[in-house]
């Protein structure tokens, strides 16, 4: 795998008012990368997000194009996880004095000022002021009912997987209802789904762990093994590689089997894609690496 800083790429969307200088280089505060493209919000809170390389099917899923963002004032996005099963992107992003916007497959706009948000194909869900996991959709019914208590969660068009106010991480099936609890090690305070019935999670003493679910045919034999922290950050890719940032803002990156190379850093944030990672530096770049042979490492300029 090979690191590349991105400076220069394409233009920013068409009538983005950036507020920033055309001869400064830009400087970014927050980045998300989705199955084909990444989305990233400068010092200015302007969205901007990179169109894919091709808008067409891709393996019988339909790639929506994200490069036509709201416009307003944002403080994070977040785009829809590039799991098998996804066949639509969506990408929500919090407003600066609360709230969100969603676009793309889904559309979707409230002044709730939802904490933690994950768009899906189907339900899109975030976690709200009170601690409950609320779900929407755009067909109007949801697979997965409004829950009280949750602390953290990560959902996917198929699964749900969550922590509650008691520490018990379960994931609940979209397709039967059906519930288990998986086993984690110890309480997480953030959880990462990747392909295939692999979740991770990062614990209160910065700590990373991984647990398998069995209910998935495709579910991998061997977890990454459990990392010693303290992390402050956790991504996990499609292809089941976990990458955490530690204090220093060193990124680790690695799978069941071995460590997956990794810049120097240092980050303030991570990323996770397909096959493709991204990091923001402390003094507001963009820097991705990994398997970027599609244009998911491409960042606005």
């Amino acid at each position: 795998m090979w690191a590349l800083v991105l400076g220069l790429s394409c233009a920013p969307s068409a009538g983005t008012d950036t507020g920033v200088d055309d001869d400064e280089p830009r400087r970014w505060s927050y980045v998300a990368q989705g199955a084909w493209e990444v989305c990233a919000i400068d010092t200015q809170g302007v969205i901007d997000c990179m169109p894919p390389l091709e808008h067409e099917i891709v393996d019988d899923c339909y790639t929506a194009d994200l490069s036509n963002p709201p416009i307003g004032n944002y403080v994070s996005v977040v785009m829809t996880h590039p799991l098998g099963f996804e066949c639509a992107e969506v990408a929500c992003a919090r407003r600066t004095e609360g709230g969100i916007d969603c676009w793309g497959w889904s559309d979707y706009h409230s002044d709730i000022d939802y904490s933690l948000v994950h768009p899906s194909t189907y339900d899109s869900c975030g976690l709200d002021p009170t601690g409950a996991r609320r779900c929407w959709s755009a067909s109007g019914s949801v697979y997965f009912p409004d829950r009280e208590g949750v602390v953290a969660f990560a959902s996917s068009a198929l699964d749900m997987v969550e922590v509650d106010n008691s520490g018990i991480t379960t994931r609940t099936s979209a397709l039967d209802g059906d519930t288990a609890i998986l086993e984690t090690g110890g309480a997480w305070t953030r959880v990462e789904m990747s392909w295939e019935g692999l979740v991770c999670g990062l614990h209160v003493d910065g700590s990373v762990s991984c647990a398998i679910d069995g209910e998935w045919a495709g579910a991998p034999a061997q977890a990454p093994a459990p990392r010693a922290g303290p992390f402050t950050d956790l991504c996990a890719a499609a292809t089941q590689d976990v990458c955490a940032l530690r204090e220093d803002g060193s990124p680790e990156c690695w799978s069941a089997d071995a460590e997956v190379d990794a810049p120097a850093g240092p980050f303030t944030q991570i990323t996770c894609g397909t096959d493709s990672f991204c990091g923001l530096t402390p003094k507001g770049a963009i820097e991705c690496w990994g398997d970027c042979d599609s244009g998911e490492c491409r960042v606005p300029k």
